[in-house]
């Protein structure tokens, strides 16, 4: 046990002394020249990065050399990384002291090169460094002290194990240590030490580094000052209108199938595809010799129908002749017929008379019957009339107690209602009081119901990120579904206070109809009583007035009877007179029975007649049809022969020839395709999250396929209010005038569809762009790297400095995006090499132009840019890559921009495995693909755990 200790004592004293050795080293320093030179960096360990130089110069009198012009250049031997040499400033607290920059990318060793330009002369130097190496002392340890430090060191430690293990009890075995096998292994070891200093010093490759270099060295190689390069642009004024791109194709504003509607040969049709028609032009002829002996024999039908038409009319002539003759005589017989009814009329109009006067008399004998009845009935209704009379007055008597009663119960009513409403509004009163205080209620537990909503909302948020467990947001939500039962418990008391404020209000109303109907009761008993008053006075007077009457009744008696005998002598004088009328009539009737028979005969003729006519008639429309039957068939024969000549019924053009001449063409074969294209319609399918940002009337760029033509503006004229279940497309249409024929049926077309318009002329590149998280979850704010002119004494042209200046971002159209604040015109943003820059960071371009342009050459140059890519937007959103299908060009470079709106799918990167490509799509950031397909078909890509896929369609 004691061998192997004493071993790692061993060990243990070489490495503290290694590291006292380094830690007791003397700063750098180095004699250029007249003037001494001693380093410090800031921080006094050398990083990997960057750092500060701190030179202190000294004259061959020790004094510090001040007004001096000191340059350094920071390296690594034999490795060029492109380094610049910086001019040291001198500090004003320090004299003689210079600091300067310098960059220290990978660990390993250093050299400084340092020029020296002051009052005694010029000169120069190196000073050595390593990444590690402390700079603090500035040169106050010697060499000899150095030299001897590494020995006393190791000596001192000895001394201190050794005086360790007496204390601990433990004895030195000097012969385990000095045993064969101890100092074979210690030689070994020894040995392999050896051999590996010497190979790394003797074979390694020149400017190779050392292990420990390579085990040190620092990947993240931070590039020297002012080293970085970077690309910029200027912020410009330049109006943006956000777009989306489809492909589409072009389709004939109408569209026409020229088909044959009869059966023949076809004999001419001179028309080929992209041939021009007119509407109403002849564009294909058949054979029509079987048609034109069918036309001959059709038209001599029609000849021999109208023959026969014209001898049927002449029959109906002579049938009308002889019916006009029969009812000539047959209205003689009716005019006959017509004075023996007026005679007949004439006798019995007189019975009439004389029965009338019969009647007259016969109705003097009853009124004079009547009158005496009458006259004894006013007797006995005089006497009925006391009767009356003396019941009404004790009726009067009986109705004046029940009003006495009446009036009474109604005082009685009045009380009791009095009190009711009394009773009534203390309830309103004490109702009135409780509604505002569960009105309070209500609100208090609606506003327990809000905070208790927002309170899961935030639940809600912690649990997705895994803050909260879920069983707190199920007691949060148990919380709120009883807030809003108290919400309900307590409306329900609101609406039960404001029904019995209600229910006292109507309890008000209903007494006090009682009073006013009380009230009205008693007034009626006042006036039932004043009446039966009135009453009982009139009854008094009717009596003595009926006892009056009874006497003038029975006088008038006595009168009527003689009456009745003049009365009767008349009536027996008229019915003689009656009598002899009827027999005079009995004779006019026999004369009005022989006229309506002789009427009758003749009416027979009539009819005959007619019914003979109408026959001849029948024959003439029975011909009359034979003849419209005639000129329809030569009508039919003549139209099928003109079907034999095939028109145009629209101007434009012929898509596509069928068959040609000389073929066997059926009824209803097509023969040739006519679409007008002047206007045209172009099509796409747009996603359904993009329809729904289109208007009608919207901008439009068309450009065709190979981009030869002029860039097309029209409007959209429709965009479809449904769409597809299947592909989750609709389609949006523009009608565009076509009159140079650039856009044929089927073409393809590239439509770029504005979607919005910016709401300040002020853009950037879009790779300008960043995004990064803020402090509330899930959220992200955008920023640019802003480049400005290095300001430093030694900045070269084309040096920057950079700084993230936060913005405010619009609508974009994949190539610039909207600044709605932030920036101003003129300033430069950096667009490539922005990975890796820190605030401050001094950057270099190689870019000339860099000046403020106007809106005019920016859209142009933004123009020129797209023009040089078939371009296309596509999002990764919860439901995947929208749109999933893109069409593309082959053989044309293609940029697709992806930009990635959610965190809840996996698609945190695409794949495109047929061009190796693999990139990561940071949240809210625009990750643009570049490459040109060669051959057509389908392209796939996904997502990297290909669980979303989305396909291009590349067409020829």
């Amino acid at each position: 046990m004691k061998r192997p200790l004493f071993l790692h004592y061993l060990v243990l004293i070489f490495f503290l002394a290694s590291l006292l050795a380094g830690a007791l080293s003397a700063a750098p320093a180095m004699q250029a020249g007249a003037y001494r030179v001693e380093i410090e960096t800031d921080p006094p360990i050398i990083p990997v990065g960057k750092a500060k130089l701190r030179l202190r110069v000294l004259d061959s009198d020790g004094q510090p050399v001040t007004g001096a012009t000191v340059r350094t250049l920071t390296k690594m031997p034999g490795m060029a990384m492109g380094e610049r040499e910086e001019t040291a400033k001198p500090m004003s607290n320090m004299a003689g002291t210079y600091e300067s920059a310098a960059s220290f990318p990978m660990g390993g060793g250093y050299e400084v090169d340092v020029k020296i330009s002051g009052a005694r002369g010029k000169a120069d130097g190196t000073i050595s460094l390593q990444t590690g190496q402390s700079t603090a002392g500035s040169g106050a340890a010697s060499s000899t002290l150095r030299s001897w430090l590494l020995p006393i060191g190791l000596l001192l430690l000895v001394v201190f194990i050794v005086w360790r293990m007496r204390r601990n009890g433990q004895k030195i075995n000097w012969r385990a240590g000095l045993h064969w096998q101890t100092a074979a292994g210690v030689a070994v070891l020894l040995g392999m030490l050896w051999a590996g200093r010497y190979a790394v010093n003797n074979w390694r490759r020149p400017g190779s580094m050392t292990p420990l270099e390579a085990q040190g060295m620092e990947m993240s190689m931070p590039a020297p000052v002012g080293a970085t390069a970077v690309e910029l642009a200027t912020v410009r004024l330049n109006p943006l209108r956000s777009t989306v791109r489809y492909t589409g194709q072009a389709v004939g504003l109408n569209e026409q199938e020229v088909y044959a509607r009869v059966t023949g040969n076809l004999i001419w049709m001179p028309f080929y595809t992209g041939d021009q028609v007119r509407r109403g032009q002849l564009l294909a002829r058949l054979d029509r010799s079987q048609i034109e002996p069918q036309i001959a024999s059709q038209r001599a039908a029609r000849a021999m129908a109208e023959q026969g038409a014209n001898v049927a009319r002449n029959e109906y002539e002579a049938s009308m002749a002889n019916v006009r003759q029969q009812e000539a005589s047959w209205r003689v017989r009716i005019a006959a017929l017509a004075e023996a009814h007026q005679q007949e009329r004439r006798m019995r109009a007189q019975i009439g008379s004389r029965v009338a006067q019969v009647a007259q008399a016969r109705a003097e004998e009853r009124k004079s019957r009547a009158g005496a009845v009458n006259k004894r009935g006013g007797v006995l209704e005089a006497g009925s009339g006391e009767r009356r009379a003396r019941a009404t007055l004790r009726e009067a008597a009986t109705q004046l107690r029940g009003a006495r009663g009446a009036q009474a119960e109604a005082q009685s009513d009045i009380a009791v209602a009095r009190e009711e409403r009394i009773n009534a509004e203390s309830d309103l009163s004490a109702a009135q009081t409780l509604v505002p205080d569960a009105q309070a209620e209500v609100s208090a537990a609606q506003a327990d119901v809000e905070a208790e909503t927002q309170e899961i909302a935030r639940q809600r948020v912690l649990v997705a990120e895994g803050l909260v467990a879920r069983r707190d947001l199920e007691r949060q939500t148990a919380r709120v579904e009883a807030a809003r039962s108290r919400v309900k418990q307590t409306q329900v008391r609101v609406i039960q206070a404001q029904a019995g404020v209600r229910g006292a209000q109507s309890r008000i109303r209903r007494a006090e109809a009682a009073i006013r109907g009380a009230e009205a009761k008693e007034r009626q008993a006042d006036a039932a009583m004043e009446g039966a008053q009135a009453r009982q006075e009139a009854a008094r007077a009717d009596i003595t007035a009926a006892q009056a009457r009874v006497q003038q009744s029975r006088a008038e008696v006595e009168g009527a009877g003689a009456d009745i005998g003049g009365a009767r002598a008349r009536v027996q004088q008229m019915q003689a007179d009656v009598q002899a009328a009827r027999e005079e009539a009995a004779a006019a009737a026999a004369t009005v029975q022989k006229a309506q028979a002789e009427l009758e005969e003749g009416l027979g003729a009539v009819r005959t007649a007619q019914a003979q006519a109408q026959a001849v008639r029948g024959r003439i429309g029975q011909a009359q049809a034979g003849v419209t039957q005639a000129e329809a068939n030569v009508s039919q024969a003549t139209t099928t022969a003109g079907y034999t000549e095939i028109r145009s019924l629209l101007d434009g053009v012929v898509t596509q020839r069928l068959i040609s001449p000389g073929t066997l063409v059926n009824s209803g074969q097509a023969i040739l395709k006519v679409a007008q294209i002047n206007p045209i319609r172009l099509q796409a399918n747009v996603a359904e999250s993009d329809l729904k940002r289109l208007r009608v009337g919207g901008f439009i760029t068309v450009r065709d396929r190979d981009n030869k033509e002029k860039p097309l503006t029209a409007r959209l004229s429709s965009v479809a209010p449904a769409v597809d279940a299947q592909t989750r497309t609709g389609i949006v249409e523009a009608i565009v005038p076509n009159p140079d024929r650039r856009f044929s049926p089927g073409e393809y077309v590239s439509m770029e569809i504005a979607t919005g318009e910016s709401l300040v002329p002020l853009s950037v590149p879009t790779v300008a762009v960043q995004q990064r998280a803020t402090m509330n979850a899930g959220t992200t704010s955008s920023y640019v790297w802003v480049a400005e002119p290095a300001q430093a004494e030694t900045a070269q042209a084309g040096q920057f400095t950079v700084r993230p200046v936060s913005v405010k971002i619009g609508i974009s159209d994949g190539t610039s995006t909207e600044i709605r604040s932030g920036l101003k015109p003129g300033q430069r943003v950096v667009t490539l090499g922005f990975q890796d820059l820190s605030e401050g960071d001094t950057v270099t371009t190689s870019q000339s132009d860099l000046s403020p342009v106007s809106s005019e050459s920016s859209t142009r140059f933004s123009s020129s840019q797209t023009e040089k890519f078939r371009t296309a937007a596509i999002a990764v959103t919860d439901k995947g890559f929208e749109p999933a299908t893109v069409t593309l060009q082959a053989g044309a470079p293609v940029r697709l921009t992806f930009t990635r709106k959610t965190d809840a799918t996996c698609a945190t990167e695409v794949v495109f495995p047929d061009f190796n490509i693999k990139k990561a799509l940071p949240l809210n950031q625009a990750v643009i693909i570049e490459f040109t397909p060669k051959k057509t078909g389908a392209l796939n890509y996904a997502c990297g755990m290909d669980m979303l896929r989305g396909k291009v369609v590349v067409r020829p």
